[in-house]
């Protein structure tokens, strides 16, 4: 999976965050990822935004390096930031959203790309939709 290694270098508290996007997929090796979108706590949220050292760029996006950015909220998410966070999965040394809430925000979303991206764990058998 692309751009781990900015993620590592940006050393957040265990507990606050889960990898949503394309990550869940991407550390599986399904398909790759173009970059890695964050769910974070709001508290954590406010506080990299106050710290002054990272760029907001849209209404709860923060840019945390070239292809790293964080959300405290994930409006197409099936349940609480907190839930995404506490039942995300740990996989080579990061969290990531499982795939139980991945396959719901992604039929949420329901753009094509979400709809081949759940065609993709369906083919491979590893949800049933």
């Amino acid at each position: 999976m692309l751009y781990l290694s900015e993620l590592k270098k940006l050393n957040l508290p265990k507990g606050k965050y889960t990898i949503v996007g394309s990550g869940p997929i991407a550390i599986r090796n399904i398909r790759d990822n173009t970059d890695i979108d964050i769910l974070i706590t709001k508290e954590l949220w406010f506080e990299l935004f106050e710290s002054g050292n990272f760029k907001r760029t849209l209404v709860g996006e923060l840019k945390l390096s070239e292809h790293v950015f964080a959300y405290y909220d994930w409006w197409c998410a099936p349940v609480t930031t907190e839930e995404m966070i506490k039942s995300s999965d740990f996989i080579d040394g990061f969290f990531f959203v499982s795939l139980e809430h991945f396959v719901a925000f992604k039929k949420k979303m329901a753009r094509f790309k979400d709809l081949f991206d759940i065609r993709l764990l369906e083919n491979l058998g590893l949800i049933e939709v």
